[in-house]
């Protein structure tokens, strides 16, 4: 145990015989030694000295090395806190206490009010000691505590005490004092302190109605301070467990500033504590404490709004860490015209600043989901849906001691709006609008070639540059985008609908930021061929307005933007041929072709390449080419409409696309990339017959009653309009008669296809299609039906097809039963206000003769019809169709 063994009654020490050793470490040596024994308390050679909780004080003018001197404290019920000090005249001392029983030679440390060996200050200089109340309580704990004070002599090093003596006096002060501050007003606060190393000040203070923000800083700092404020009247913890035990959690901590936006108006209770340990001590600290109201000024939205008085520009000196607010209004329009974005751009002198905004109420800390985007340098763009008009607030942050210069604006297109030529528009010979060249800047000609030198757009590192095209509705399915990197590294960002923008997610926190497609390859000229992400239910690219941000990435850039509807030529079917075809790395062309509805059953591709190296896309109804960034290829593969295979064609050759998965009635599209500046050609034709689907069951009133020999099978294309709502095929055949359905291609009269009958008798399929998302049921697809006899003997089978449109919505028969008198009840699933016929018939061969039951105009769904001839007719057919 070293030389020193001292233990309390009762922690571990209790009465009985003691065995005491004593162990040579100087090997073969003699060792000579003196063992005291002394007892600690009343009538004991070491005393006990009490001390009184309320200003307690002892001096012990000299103690030796090792020699501990003992106190007692009775810390009474209901104290909210108690401060102890040992103050050093000569040498150092080492402050122990625990409650309850005397601390021993080992203590862990723990809080003073524990049995675990007692709680240790020692730091070069004098020795502090707080106890405030635990997390939740209101008061400390009461009782007996214990105290010792240990000599280390004069200049003790490391694990070895000093020389001679140390003497020191002991202090309990009682209730530790708090500074109440009052409330904070327009006027600041200041109340100047000084510490010992590990001491705390305490203070409280109160926010009252109208402070947008409130600031707590230290000025004038020598030492290290740290700051820990919650709100209520319970004091927090200090930072450094050093010293203290119990405070309550605190919410805020900062060395020397703490910003409270959007505070809450109540009672704030607020610890400074000269905490660092520096070369092995805690230095003494002090400082200025300032609290101070923040003002939110108000900053216009845009320099189209200043007045005398009010201004777009603000300009503010920041400590490093400290904030700035400001009170913007959104507005909806701006001279008539539509909020697209907002700009905020922050410049600085000196320092580093960065701002953030959140609408209603001041950018916090307190939850990243709360509407305070995130912190941006340079520049900050919001755009919709984050941004909506209204009061807005701005925080700029100084990183340093920042100088800065905010500038608030619309966000502005660098020219107005292009528009994006429809399919079979006027183009020019550069492939066009005749309306002006899609380009960025003035430096091309009439033909879209460069004019003499760069002829580019400047932009500073950091910044966007922003333009807008509106894609019509009847569009190519392309929007070719060439971005030229005169000099630094560009890239673009393409959002449709709205604005784009790296300053936020699209709820205005950090996450996901907000574009759809970007072109950020380094370097050249970069090449996009955005096309429609899902070719299942994107028939074009979406229309409307797109935006366009070009940014300056790592240095300020020269650039050249173009953009067009891409490269697409027509070839025929059969014998179609393009030669001689040239592209350059990185950009696409496209070659098209009409697939007849009686499709051939081979479609035969081939290319070849005369230099570089391109690989081939196929892909129906919409081209293939890039989806959100450049090496996300979309093809045929990502639309996975029928059971495939769905290859890419990297190396030159003849390849043959069979139907299925050969769609047909679809345009298809092959798309070459060029992967290195290169010349190729391509040729394609068919051969292996055709599909015959040519028989048409009309989507609407569809009928057919036919005789389908055995082993043989009957081929129908059924055509689903645009806006058709629900499918509904009823069948009369016996078992043994198989129905396959599948969409967009013949079926494969396999599980794989879409629906089929199981060989069941009289079966029925019923899909909605109006629900976006749902493959494969969909409108505006083709669909192809294969009825196969699979019996030894002809079959007669009958097939309604009673397809519903966009007018009445889904409707139909929820249920059909019999009640007690014979009579049948339908009970009819239909839309209000539209007028419906209820029609019935005892058999459906051809010609079907349809009688009307009912004409009716429902108020309200389910709707029921009885009809009450049914007890004399054995056997009958309902159909329920809009009027």
């Amino acid at each position: 145990v070293g030389h020193v063994f001292a233990d309390g009654m009762g922690n571990p020490l209790t009465p009985g015989l003691y065995y005491v050793g004593v162990f040579s470490y100087t090997g073969p040596s003699n060792l000579s030694y003196t063992i005291w024994s002394r007892g600690i308390g009343a009538g004991y050679k070491i005393p006990v000295t009490p001390l009184a909780f309320s200003n307690g004080v002892a001096n012990v003018s000299s103690l030796n090395a090792r020699e501990a001197a003992y106190y007692s404290v009775v810390v009474p019920t209901n104290m909210p806190s108690w401060q102890v000090e040992v103050s050093n005249v000569v040498g150092q001392s080492i402050l122990v206490m625990q409650k309850g029983t005397l601390p021993d030679f080992t203590p862990n440390n723990s809080a003073a009010w524990q049995l675990s060996g007692g709680r240790v200050m020692n730091i070069p200089g004098n020795q502090q000691y707080l106890q405030l109340p635990q997390n939740g309580a209101t008061n400390i704990f009461a009782g007996t505590y214990y105290l010792a004070v240990v000599s280390e002599g004069q200049n003790p090093g490391g694990n070895v005490v000093g020389t001679n003596y140390s003497s020191f006096a002991i202090t309990s002060f009682g209730n530790a004092i708090v500074t109440n501050l009052g409330p904070t007003t327009l006027a600041d606060i200041y109340v100047t302190n000084a510490l010992q190393g590990g001491q705390n000040g305490l203070y409280e203070f109160n926010i009252p109605n109208g402070p947008a923000a409130v600031e707590v800083r230290l000025d004038n700092i020598t030492g290290g301070p740290y700051m820990t404020l919650r709100s209520g009247t319970n004091l927090p913890g200090p930072y450094n467990s050093y010293g203290n035990d119990g405070g309550w959690n605190y919410t805020w901590s900062s060395p020397t500033l703490i910003t409270l936006p959007n505070p809450t108006i109540t009672n704030y209770a607020l610890a400074v504590q000269a905490s660092p340990y520096v070369g092995g001590t805690y230095l003494d600290a002090k400082y200025t404490l300032h609290i101070r109201e923040m003002p939110t000024p108000g900053l216009v939205f845009d320099p189209s709004l200043n007045t005398v008085t009010a201004s777009n520009v603000a300009t503010g000196t920041l400590l490093s860490g400290q904030s700035a607010y400001y009170q913007v209004t959104v507005p909806n329009t701006l001279n008539g015209q539509p909020v697209i974005g907002w700009n905020l751009s922050v410049a600085e002198t000196t320092g580093t600043p960065s701002i953030r905004v959140r609408p209603s109420l001041l950018p916090d800390d307190l939850s990243p989901f709360d509407g305070t985007s995130p912190f941006n340098t340079s520049q900050a763009v919001i755009v919709p849906p984050y941004l909506t008009p209204g009061v807005w607030y701005v925080e700029v942050k100084g990183s340093g001691i920042t100088s800065y210069t905010l500038t608030s604006s619309a966000l502005q297109l660098k020219r107005p709006a292009w528009t994006n030529p429809p399919v079979g528009g006027p183009v020019t010979t550069a492939g066009l609008p005749t309306a002006g060249p899609l380009f960025a800047d003035t430096g091309v000609d009439t033909n879209g070639a460069p004019l003499p030198g760069d002829q580019g757009t400047d932009l500073a590192n950091g910044a966007f540059d922003y333009y807008a095209v509106v894609v019509t509705t009847n569009n190519t399915g392309i929007l070719r985008t060439r971005l030229d990197a005169i000099s630094g590294n560009p890239n673009l960002y393409i959002r449709a609908g709205g604005a784009p923008t790296l300053s936020h997610d699209m709820n205005g926190s950090t996450g996901p930021v907000v574009y759809d497609r970007t072109l950020n390859a380094s370097g050249g000229s970069e090449y996009g061929n955005w096309v429609p992400f899902n070719g299942r239910y994107e028939a074009v690219l979406t229309n409307g307005i797109w935006y366009l941000a070009v940014k300056a990435s790592g240095s300020n850039v020269r650039y050249r933007l173009r953009m067009d509807t891409g490269s697409i030529s027509n070839l025929v079917l059969n014998g179609g041929s393009a030669t001689g075809q040239q592209m350059v790395a990185g950009d696409y062309l496209y070659y098209a072709v009409q697939i007849p509805t009686n499709s051939p059953v081979d479609w035969n591709i081939t290319y070849s390449v005369q230099l570089g190296n391109v690989v081939a896309y196929v892909r129906d109804r919409v081209p293939p080419g890039q989806g959100n960034a450049v090496s996300d290829y979309r093809d045929w593969n990502d639309d996975n409409k029928n059971e495939g295979p769905y290859p890419q064609y990297t190396s030159p050759g003849t390849y043959t696309v069979t139907c299925p998965p050969l769609r047909p009635g679809n345009t298809y599209y092959v798309g070459f990339r060029a992967v290195a500046d290169s010349t190729f050609s391509i040729s394609w034709n068919t051969n292996g017959g055709y599909i015959n689907y040519t028989n048409v069951l009309p989507f609407y009133n569809g009928y057919t009653n036919t005789t389908i020999a055995s082993h043989n099978t009957m081929r129908y294309r059924i055509d689903v309009p645009g806006n058709a709502v629900r499918l509904r095929l009823t069948a009369t055949n016996v078992a043994g008669v198989w129905l396959y359905l599948e969409q967009g291609a013949p079926p494969t009269l396999t599980s794989g296809d879409n629906w089929n009958s199981g060989g069941s008798a009289n079966p029925s399929v019923t899909e909605y299609l109006q629900t976006p998302f749902t493959w494969p049921w969909q409108p505006g697809y083709s669909y192809f039906l294969a009825v196969t006899n699979t019996t030894s003997t002809s079959q007669s089978v009958s097939l309604i097809l009673n397809g519903e449109g966009p007018a009445s919505g889904p409707f139909g028969f929820v249920s059909v039963h019999h009640r007690v008198n014979g009579n049948t009840e339908l009970d009819e699933q239909v839309v209000p206000t539209i007028t419906y016929q209820l029609q019935t018939t005892t058999n459906l061969n051809n010609p079907v003769i349809w009688t009307i039951l009912s004409t009716f105009t429902p108020v309200s769904t389910p709707y029921t019809n009885v009809d009450t001839s049914t007890p004399v007719m054995p056997y009958r057919f309902y159909r329920l169709i809009e009027q």
